[in-house]
């Protein structure tokens, strides 16, 4: 389980950050309008 989440740990932050800045644009963009 460890191993299979340390293997996974990249993808997962990729991820984390991906959906962060999806979050980000949306929010930016309902503060400008």
């Amino acid at each position: 389980m460890v191993t299979h989440t340390l293997a996974n740990l990249p993808q997962v932050l990729i991820d984390g950050v991906t959906l962060g800045f999806v979050y980000a644009a949306i929010a930016l963009g309902y503060t400008m309008v």
